[in-house]
């Protein structure tokens, strides 16, 4: 892994998209996947402590972390409006790390 991860470019920002366990399921039930019928909520907890924790630490490039819970980017052009506005502020501002928690509607 780390040979590999020395030979990838860096990207210019990364955009960690987070929602709560009960929002990813009820998006996993939405798509009626047959491949994702397994899928329980202990396991999408975990898998969203786990990538939590990764970004907590992550340094390599500029982190925009969006609270994706209460967002729909399909029937919404100003939840898409607001993270084009966020990520232009995170490139302009120099900083490192910008986090954005929008309320439901």
């Amino acid at each position: 892994y780390k040979l590999l991860d020395q030979r990838l470019p860096k990207p210019d920002v990364v955009i960690y998209m987070q929602a709560n366990p009960e929002v990813l399921m009820k998006h996993i039930k939405l798509r009626n996947k047959d491949y994702e019928d397994a899928i329980d909520a202990e396991y999408i907890q975990k898998v969203s402590q786990a990538y939590s924790q990764y970004f907590f630490q992550y340094q390599e490039s500029p982190l925009l972390i969006v609270n994706t819970s209460g967002l729909d980017f399909v029937n919404h052009v100003k939840d898409y409006e607001m993270l084009k506005n966020e990520l232009l502020y995170l490139i302009n501002s120099g900083q490192e790390k910008h986090y954005v928690t929008i309320d439901p509607r």
